[in-house]
């Protein structure tokens, strides 16, 4: 039998959707006056939405039309990276501006769903960033999904959030955090000045 969403239901995924793509955290209080009317919950199922439900759509979402996707012609920085364990391959792109910030970041990628959002998640977030603003962000991420399992995401993480639930899966952890670290190695590249040759990461 059909499952028709209740219409609060509806809303409150627009809600948290549009919270999560902002970078807004999602108050629990916000989400009772959704979901409970009167103290009592609006329909059988409505009090069961699926949060991690949510963030998928977020991940398939990039992965299904990644931003910034594309070769850099002369980028000052590259770097390719692979992860054997699930054949992913990405190609980091960055340009930096008069200043030293990011000015722009690009990828490539022949890549799993979850490797191919987080490049595009990264691309966004980092782009006009400073160095340490990108490197200090890059960092809180990958220690976010390597060493901190019960850790609350931060509150500027935006679409980060919804690669937290790789924590629950560290065979695939590596997956979210490849294009990171091949960020780092091609930021690197375009500081020193030196041709972009690709450094690969593995």
């Amino acid at each position: 039998m059909l499952k028709v969403a209740h219409p609060r239901e509806v809303l409150l995924r627009g809600f948290v959707y549009r919270r999560v793509r902002f970078g807004c955290s999602v108050p629990r209080v916000a989400v009772d006056r959704f979901l409970f009317l009167d103290g009592q919950a609006l329909s059988p199922h409505v009090a069961d939405v699926d949060f991690e439900e949510l963030y998928q759509e977020i991940l398939m979402d990039h992965a299904k039309r990644p931003r910034n996707h594309g070769k850099i012609a002369d980028a000052q920085g590259h770097s390719h990276a692979d992860n054997p364990l699930c054949g992913d391959e990405v190609d980091i792109y960055v340009n930096l501006d008069e200043s030293g910030g990011i000015q722009d970041v690009g990828f490539e990628a022949q890549a799993c769903s979850i490797c191919t959002a987080s490049a595009s998640i990264m691309s966004q977030k980092l782009k006009k960033l400073n160095t340490e603003g990108a490197l200090d962000l890059s960092k809180r991420f990958v220690d976010l999904l390597v060493q901190d399992e019960e850790g609350v995401v931060p509150k500027d993480f935006g679409d980060l959030a919804a690669l937290a639930g790789v924590r629950k899966f560290p065979m695939r952890t590596k997956c979210a955090t490849l294009p990171w670290h091949a960020f780092e190695a091609a930021l690197e590249k375009a500081q020193s000045g030196t041709p972009a040759v690709a450094e690969e990461i593995s």
